[in-house]
């Protein structure tokens, strides 16, 4: 088979989208925690949510898909949705983060392909057996393991995070009912920009706005929102056009082996051993849920 004709391979497609999506995803952990040195949650959230507004609304300017900004009557409240748990998502996956180490925050984000498979077993109505549960027990356990006898130091980290992985579920699956229907682009504009008003609302509910932050910070916060809720997540809205949502989903599980480097590269950090051996249980129960409902899904539609 030759390269034109894996281009027009629309597994092909799927594959290569979601998988550069996922590596550029990575850099998110990174830049977000160096971020983090430099703002309180709050207004790095803000700062964050706007940047990716304004990079994709750049996009879809380049693009010429300005016309398609206004949105079909039927998708305002999915897209509504869609922004607002997306909102919801950024602000406790970034406090999770400040309590975390990035890699080990990026086991913990395992979780959140397992619980997107779960919305899409509700929803979408894709198949999920039983003893894919025995799956989920053992990243449980491998979360436990990494707690065990540090929850005042990682606790907080922990809880924030996996509630941030629930609701992330949410946006991936009405992103996946939407794709074919509005752009990538365009989603991408109403998730950053939407999470912008709720970020800015909240700011200024709890008067914790502080941007007295070196220059650097401000560069990393902008760069790291071009390169990871924009670009990383329009590739992978993308590859829903191609891809079962379970099968986009079983990619993004790669994430740790790409935030390994980058964290150590560029952080110069590794988790404890305890995190580390913890986080290597949680990705193993992750693959196994995730190949194992891949492979069953793949039977009932042969």
């Amino acid at each position: 088979m030759d390269l034109k004709i894996y281009l027009k391979n629309n597994t092909f497609k799927g594959l290569f989208l979601s998988l550069t999506g996922t590596f550029l995803m990575s850099f998110n952990f990174v830049t977000a925690k160096y971020g983090l040195m430099g703002f309180n949650v709050t207004t790095f959230t803000l700062l964050w949510a706007l940047s990716a507004s304004i990079c994709s609304f750049c996009i879809i300017v380049l693009s010429g898909n300005i016309n398609k900004i206004i949105l079909p009557q039927g998708s305002i409240f999915k897209i509504i949705l869609l922004g607002v748990t997306s909102g919801m998502t950024m602000i406790f996956s970034w406090k999770g983060l400040y309590y975390l180490d990035p890699l080990f925050s990026s086991f913990l984000w395992r979780f959140a392909p397992v619980f997107t498979v779960l919305m899409g077993v509700i929803f979408l109505k894709e198949k999920l057996l039983f003893k894919e549960l025995l799956c989920l027990l053992v990243m449980i356990l491998g979360g436990l393991f990494s707690a065990v006898g540090r929850w005042k130091i990682v606790g907080k980290g922990i809880f924030f995070t996996l509630l941030a992985c629930l609701i992330s579920a949410f946006p991936m699956v009405l992103a996946k009912m939407k794709v074919k229907e509005v752009p990538s682009s365009v989603l991408i504009f109403y998730r950053a920009a939407i999470a912008s008003m709720m970020m800015l609302i909240w700011a200024l509910i709890s008067g914790n706005l502080s941007f007295s932050a070196e220059h650097r910070y401000w560069l990393v916060v902008f760069l790291g929102a071009l390169i990871g809720p924009t670009i990383s997540f329009l590739l992978l809205f993308k590859s829903y056009s191609y891809w079962d949502l379970s099968h986009s989903t079983i990619v993004t599980t790669l994430q740790p082996i790409f935030v390994f480097p980058i964290s150590f590269i560029f952080l110069g950090k590794l988790p404890v051993t305890r995190e580390l051996l913890g986080g290597f249980i949680i990705l193993t129960g992750a693959f196994w849920f995730i190949w194992m409902h891949f492979s069953e899904l793949k039977k009932s539609k042969t």
